[in-house]
Parts: structure tokens; sequence; C-alpha cells
């Protein structure tokens, strides 16, 4: 759903990890999952090869299950979906990058949960991804959080 970039938001990122992958031993390897509505891949494939390499496995999946995604995952990196907070409920560190403005409600809530914010151009990317984290324990921070979610969504939808 973005559009009007220069740069696509995925090339920033892997380009960054690039950066790291160079620095380091490691293989890296990058799942892809692109949100249920986006039913043009090309744009994504093509950003995908281009940045595969040695090190760096990068594949794109369909797979509806997202929480086995999730278990599968050292770190997750997204942009302002609910699969994040999923990610922080299971206690995986968890990296928002900052594509476009959010309410200050959301960053909030994303900062309390333990998600990790990161500016979208190389070098932040590459300092977050560099920097040893560990998340805070995420047990009892989303209590009632299915009541306070439809509550959020009813406010802004104008609907209470």
């Amino acid at each position: 759903g973005l559009q009007h970039y220069k740069t696509h938001p995925l090339s920033v990122f892997l380009s960054a990890l690039k950066k790291i992958t160079d620095s380091r031993i490691l293989k890296y390897s990058v799942t892809i999952k692109p949100h249920p509505n986006e039913n043009d891949l090309s744009e994504i494939k093509k950003i995908k090869d281009e940045n595969l390499s040695e090190r760096l496995e990068i594949k794109i999946t369909e797979d509806k299950e997202i929480i086995a995604l999730i278990g599968n995952s050292d770190i997750i990196i997204g942009y302002n979906t609910i699969a994040m907070f999923e990610a922080r409920s299971l206690n995986k560190r968890t990296i928002s990058l900052r594509i476009a403005p959010v309410r200050n409600s959301l960053d909030s809530a994303m900062k309390k949960a333990g998600i990790e914010i990161a500016e979208l151009n190389a070098e932040a990317i590459t300092s977050c991804l560099s920097k040893e984290n560990n998340p805070p324990e995420t047990k009892e921070i989303f209590n009632g959080g299915i009541r306070n979610t439809v509550n959020l969504i009813l406010k802004e939808l104008n609907l209470n």
C-alpha cells in the first residue's frame, strides 16, 4: 500500500542489511511476507533478485501462518503491522521502519510494547541491527489488548 517513494523501502532495508553481511562472516536469511492485499509482487521480486548475495538469502513467502513465520524468525522487521505486536507478544525482537508518519498513539504503543523504531535510511537501519538488544519481557503487557484494539478502531472510525 506504500506509494510515492523515490526508493522502495525494501530496497533501502536490504542494502543496509548487505552492508552488515559484508562486514560479518555469518550468513543471513530474510523472509519477505507481503501484505495479503499486495497482488503485484514484480517490484518486490526485482528488489529481492538485485540484493541476493553469497551471505544474504532472500525469499518471498505467501504463507498465511504468521505465528509460525514469527516463531521461526530471530528478528521481525516491518512497518506498522499488527504482526509486529504479535511478534512482541511472543518476545521476539521487533523493529518498525519509519516509512511514513504515524500517530503519536501508535508510536507510543510500539515503544511501550518494546518495538524498536528505525528511520528509513541505511545508517539508521544498520545501527539498529548492529546493536545488541534484549527486548523487554512482554508478559502481561497486552492484557485487554483485544478490547483496547476494538475501542481504538471504534474511536478512529468515529463509530462510538
